[in-house]
């Protein structure tokens, strides 16, 4: 999920705002998920220059939600028998709450990429340090 220094996010020009919302001026079908939300548009250099790790590729993080994707390197999210394995911060009950009730922010995990060691991600085979 994480942008590169090669990618940009699509012009803030391209929007519009009127009676209907927020929209593009030309909107394609992958532009807002299964609730309508509108998700922010990314170009070129997926994997091109370096991680720019506070910043969300926000069409990366649309596929791993919605169709239950690793965070880290973009495989099939571990299953198990009571769900899907995700990682909510803290270990208050708050935090556990979210995650029964499904309401969560951040995408699923592979538990490899969960246990892998803290500071490394797995990118297109690959490891890249932070």
């Amino acid at each position: 999920m994480t942008a590169w220094s090669g990618e940009r996010e699509v012009s803030r020009a391209e929007l519009l705002l009127d009676t209907a919302g927020l929209r593009y001026r030309t909107e394609h079908a992958e532009d807002r998920d299964q609730r309508g939300g509108l998700w922010a548009r990314w170009r070129d250099g997926y994997g091109d220059g370096t991680p720019l790790w506070r910043l969300v590729n926000s069409e990366r993080q649309h596929t791993a939600m919605e169709h239950l994707r690793c965070q880290v390197c973009g495989g099939r999210a571990s299953h198990t028998g009571k769900g899907v394995l995700f990682l909510e911060g803290g270990r208050t009950a708050a935090a556990a709450a979210r995650l029964e009730q499904g309401t969560v922010a951040q995408p699923p995990l592979r538990l490899p990429c969960a246990l892998s060691p803290a500071g490394s991600a797995r990118i297109c085979g690959a490891t890249v340090s932070r």
